[in-house]
């Protein structure tokens, strides 16, 4: 039964983890500038421009800069128009199209693109659903450290999808995912903890992992995460939960290094 309830949890989202990737803001210098060197033709420019945009939001314009630094081989461009197609920002809703762009972008060896393509394989978006595909396109973007990628693969061996059900496999990938600060693979690394499903059961590393998810989440996750945290902490002694916190101080103190 534990089992089921943690597997039916986890399957709801399968293909959605590299939804909405990809936003971060350009690092320029004044908009005047970054027009310029875009009206020359620089296809970076016209990328981060097409980034504002995007953030202002304007997403005609978007496009209009994305197209410009796509039709130039911008992978990162091309994955941006695929997004948008998907979503029908500023373009016509075309999933579809979405695929295409997103599989130009990712024979450029994109990561972000190929995890976007993995999760149309997984959903059946614009192209035939297939999970053996979708893994495909997972591992190539895991192979370049791709964090959606690693928590993408962990759900898929966690329900079996395109590969055997692997509970210590998916553990594997979401510790990957976790180290690199990915909320949603530290959410779920702590609930196999919680758990003991595909790693040994560990009350203190749970809480150690949900704490971190609760902290680091965005958009509709926190509540679920901190929901988590606090139904583990429940069941936990003083010293348990001191212990988790000791702990989670501690690789906080070596992470932080990594991201500079």
């Amino acid at each position: 039964m534990q089992r089921v309830l943690v597997m039916l949890a986890l399957a709801a989202t399968v293909g959605v983890v590299a939804e909405g990737a990809q936003r971060t803001a350009p690092q320029t210098n004044t908009e005047a500038e970054l027009r310029a060197r875009a009206e020359r033709g620089d296809s970076q420019a016209q990328y981060d421009l097409g980034m504002g945009c995007g953030f202002q939001p304007d997403f005609k314009q978007a496009v209009a800069w994305f197209r410009k630094a796509a039709e130039q081989g911008h992978a990162k461009a091309k994955h941006s128009l695929g997004l948008l197609s998907n979503s029908g920002h500023g373009v016509a809703q075309d999933e579809a199209q979405a695929v295409a762009w997103y599989r130009q972008a990712a024979e450029q060896r994109l990561p972000k693109a190929q995890c976007s393509l993995g999760v149309s394989c997984a959903k059946g978006s614009g192209v035939p659903h297939d999970d053996v595909q979708a893994v495909a396109w997972y591992r190539l973007a895991a192979d370049q450290g791709d964090a959606d990628a690693h928590t993408a693969l962990g759900l898929m061996y966690v329900t079996g999808r395109g590969v055997p059900q692997d509970d210590a496999q998916a553990t594997t990938w979401w510790r990957k995912a976790a180290g690199q600060g990915h909320a949603a693979a530290q959410f779920y690394l702590g609930s196999m903890y919680a758990t003991g499903l595909g790693v040994r059961e560990d009350g203190v590393q749970a809480l150690k992992w949900l704490d971190f998810a609760a902290s680091r989440a965005s958009g509709d996750e926190p509540a679920k995460f901190i929901k988590a945290r606090d139904a583990a902490a429940k069941g936990m002694t003083t010293a348990q939960v001191s212990q988790a916190q000791r702990r989670a101080k501690t690789w906080t103190a070596a992470f932080r290094p990594r991201q500079t």
